[in-house]
């Protein structure tokens, strides 16, 4: 995470925000599916609001909406499910705020085109067996 001379690397802030223990997350796959907060704190969070904005490829907003949650210790809260498929999604922004607090912050871009793998790169991960599986069917 730091260069010869100790100089912090991009990565680092990355690695930094998503081993946070407040996080507001986007499921998705193949389309929209949920929101949700997690909270690792052996705390309640209390009255929280979170946002989510949808945007194009020319940053015009589809999808806008803010949700007041109860966020309780320990948990994995889904916020809400899209009711909505938004196919010209590119960018999709999420906040939690406690107050004028940010908690947490999360940004996905271009969410439906993911780069293409390099040669070699396993197809898929197994899970329950702990490796990458190379050439499996």
């Amino acid at each position: 995470m730091y260069d010869y001379l100790g100089v912090p690397k991009k990565g680092l802030q990355a690695a930094l925000e998503s081993n946070m223990p407040v996080g507001v997350f986007l499921k998705y796959k193949d389309q929209l599916d949920e929101v949700h907060v997690v909270n690792d704190y052996p705390y309640s969070l209390g009255t929280c609001t979170v946002s989510c904005h949808l945007k194009d490829n020319q940053g015009k907003v589809l999808f806008s909406k803010e949700v007041e949650v109860e966020v309780p210790e320990d948990c994995n809260l889904t916020v809400f499910r899209f009711e909505d498929q938004f196919p010209k999604t590119e960018d999709c922004v999420l906040e939690i705020k406690r107050g004028d607090e940010i908690l947490s912050h999360n940004e996905y871009h271009k969410l439906f085109h993911m780069p293409e793998h390099v040669k070699g790169h396993p197809e898929r991960m197994d899970h329950e067996l702990g490796c990458r599986l190379y050439f499996a069917e």
